[in-house]
């Protein structure tokens, strides 16, 4: 009889625990359905032929942005094609803007966070497909200094962990300046640096290197595709400018025979050799011959500012090459404090002999790595593994177990 009731209840369990992980990958599933705008998320708006309407602005702690026209707006949970939805209906009931001219993106997600035995906790850009591995990398890897204590062993670890955390950033920035050359020179594509990376290391380094070529592959293709765009523009706007400058040309001409075919008919008038209503009738063609020219000069005046504009966007697309001459230097200067960090440490790995490089003994186990994110508004806890996938706003909590020896301690 108890042993029925024992193999009832653990029935009763095995299924609540499996109808809780169906209900969490359900909602996860949904949450991965259609992204959902928050606060950090960078959004533009453009609006054809308005420049003043057009606005990039990013969402507040409360989930609204501010445009022109609307103000406020309060977009936190809608998917973006709601919210173009929303904005088209509400910019359109301007008489100048129509439906189609409203375009919306999102230019920027928000941020991540980690936080745990990382090098450098924080927030950091959310990119398209980013691992819990590429967040470790962007973070600076694994960093044992937080498993610190009085023992000697564990002081010679946290030198340890700080030698390697700046041997991450030194082959990061090798890593950045490789490919800021290769943009330099025009290069979609460029061969990874001799690191200066340990063996314990390479993972880290190998996704940077992936990420630092995607990163180099979406700046090239995004200005050569700005420049493409802008050139075909001024080639457009050029073609409008003379048309205009022909036509008003035309108009001045045609004006200027009204004006003389008038003089005649009102001398003529004078003499009462002309028709009677001849004189109103050239005048009204005269007022509307001017209207005409001066419309038209308008109108060669906006596309004369509409083709210097495109011309400094041209100019200040072709500009990119001096920033990164100036992000390159940046980056060697980085580089070159990096070595002199390094160099400091090598020295106090030195003077603290050899005790802490054999804290531990072979490889360390796969870290504990949980990841907080908001389903329908909720935080929800998530066992993760270095390839789940991150999400914007995700929090990644990561806990290292080491393997210790000689130190009488053990995770």
């Amino acid at each position: 009889m108890l042993g029925s009731l024992r193999l009832i209840q653990l029935i009763s369990w095995s299924f609540r625990g499996f109808a809780i992980a169906v209900f969490l990958a359900g909602m996860c599933g949904t949450a991965l359905a259609e992204y959902r705008l928050g606060s950090g998320d960078v959004i533009e708006v453009a609006v054809f032929g308005r420049a003043d309407l057009s606005r990039r602005t990013s969402v507040d702690v409360d989930g609204n942005i501010s445009l022109p026209l609307v103000g406020e707006v309060n977009v936190n949970g809608m998917a973006l094609t709601e919210l173009r939805s929303k904005l088209k209906n509400l910019l359109s009931t301007n008489e100048s803007v129509r439906p189609a001219d409203v375009l919306v993106d999102l230019i920027e997600h928000r941020p991540f966070y980690i936080h745990g035995d990382v090098a450098r906790a924080g927030s950091y850009p959310f990119k398209p497909n980013l691992t819990v591995r590429h967040a470790v990398a962007l973070a600076g890897g694994m960093d044992i200094t937080r498993q610190r204590s009085n023992n000697s062993p564990l002081e010679g670890a946290a030198l340890r962990g700080r030698y390697n955390s700046l041997l991450v950033d030194a082959s990061r920035q090798q890593i950045r300046i490789t490919g800021l050359r290769a943009e330099l020179e025009g290069k979609a594509e460029f061969e990874a640096p001799a690191s200066v990376s340990t063996p314990a290391d390479k993972k880290a380094i190998a996704e940077i290197v992936q990420l630092e070529k995607a990163s180099l592959q979406a700046r090239v293709s995004a200005l050569a595709q700005e420049r493409e765009y802008l050139g075909r523009a001024l080639g457009l706007a050029d073609a409008n400018v003379s048309a205009l400058d022909r036509a008003q040309k035309q108009d001045e001409e045609a004006t200027r025979q009204q004006v003389e075919e008038l003089t005649k008919i009102v001398d003529l008038s004078r003499r009462g050799l002309a028709a009677p209503g001849r004189v109103s009738e050239e005048q009204r063609a005269t007022v509307l011959l001017k209207s005409r020219e001066m419309d038209t000069a308008s109108r060669l005046a906006i596309a004369r500012q509409s083709r210097e504009e495109l011309r400094r966007k041209l100019e200040k697309a072709d500009d990119r090459q001096t920033r990164v001459v100036r992000e390159l230097q940046d980056a060697i200067t980085a580089l070159e404090g990096l070595y002199t960090q390094l160099a400091a440490v090598r020295e106090q790995l030195a003077l603290a002999g050899s005790l802490g490089m054999q804290m531990m003994s072979g490889d360390q186990n796969p870290p504990d790595i949980v990841i907080i994110r908001k389903i329908k508004d909720a935080p929800v806890r998530l066992t993760a593994n270095e390839d789940m996938n991150v999400e914007p706003g995700d929090v990644i909590e990561l806990k290292l177990k080491l393997n210790w020896t000689g130190s009488g301690l053990a995770n």
